[in-house]
């Protein structure tokens, strides 16, 4: 199982990153929440981007050729509340870095002090291959202190 997700995390890893060249994954189980279960497929990413899947093998010029027999490829997954300023020890480079390796492409932050989430907004635009997608609700409301 771990062998899988380690997968994962590379495949997902390989189609945030901008390639010429493009990669071509062969044989992939591929899991498809409308349509079920797609065993033997052909995946072909170039520049970052899925541009074809299907069941024929593709001859791709100058494309990584990557053996899925075995392997899984799922949607990229959803963190659907996060609150990314709550935990300073951990800058907003590890904190993306963690969700990219456990397979997690969008997040969504429920609620942040905005001066502290700034940073990592900022770090997003100036790195948008190498993070998941931030969507975020606004300032933290909340009451007095707290019990």
């Amino acid at each position: 199982m771990k062998g899988k997700i380690n997968f994962l995390a590379l495949l997902i890893g390989f189609q945030l990153l901008s390639l010429e060249a493009g990669i071509v994954i062969e044989n992939i189980t591929l899991i498809d929440a409308k349509n079920g279960t797609r065993t033997n497929q052909t995946v072909s990413i170039e520049n970052g981007v899925i541009q074809s899947i299907g069941s024929a093998k593709l001859d791709m010029e100058d494309s990584q050729i990557i053996d899925g027999e075995g392997k899984y490829l799922i949607p990229g997954l959803w963190d659907a509340h996060v609150h990314l300023t709550f935990i300073p020890e951990i800058d907003h480079e590890t904190h993306f870095k963690l969700y990219l390796k456990n397979g997690v492409t969008s997040i969504r932050d429920t609620g942040a002090i905005l001066s502290k989430l700034q940073p990592s907004l900022n770090f997003i635009e100036e790195n948008p291959n190498t993070t998941p997608r931030l969507f975020y609700a606004g300032p933290l409301i909340d009451g007095a202190d707290r019990v």
